[in-house]
């Protein structure tokens, strides 16, 4: 069993490091808060026709951080994609018969040049196109950068 001697000691001990840390934490945070730049401050404009403040140059502040994020801040973080029109559509597709998709592999059966059926896995080509993704029902296929998604002719239901 631990002496009531002992314990007191543990506490003052523990109430001790209890205000250096209070202490300590305080001074880092007054000392971290003094090092950060203030912002700027504008004049208030009182002239007619001056309903917003125009910036020649940027603010300090932005002016400070921009060696830090090594860019201007002024400017967009992404540049604007370029203007391109989309790739005319063709439809110079195979045509997908059936799809075969089990724990062995994954198939596509599709009509070839002249209605042969040919029968292809993943990364494998067709009629200039590569097999990328095979689902039951659909295949991706792909074209260079263009992705072309082939799906099993709808059938009309027997009567």
């Amino acid at each position: 069993m631990v002496a009531p001697a002992r314990i007191k000691t543990l506490i003052r001990g523990l109430r001790l490091l209890r205000g250096l840390l209070v202490g300590g934490i305080t001074f880092l945070v007054l000392g971290f808060w003094a090092s950060f730049p203030t912002p700027p401050t504008f004049p208030e404009t009182s002239s007619p026709g001056h309903d917003r403040l125009e910036l020649k140059s940027p603010p300090p502040a932005l002016a400070w951080y921009a060696p830090i994020w090594e860019r201007d801040l002024k400017q967009p973080l992404v540049p604007p994609p370029p203007d391109q029109a989309p790739p005319p559509e063709t439809t110079d597709a195979p045509v997908l018969l059936a799809t075969l998709v089990d724990a062995q592999g994954r198939f596509a059966h599709f009509a070839g040049p002249g209605g042969r059926p040919e029968l292809r896995g993943l990364d494998e080509g067709i009629g200039g196109f590569v097999v990328r993704s095979i689902e039951p029902g659909r295949v991706q296929l792909a074209q260079g950068d263009r992705l072309v998604w082939v799906e099993l002719p709808k059938s009309e239901g027997r009567r």
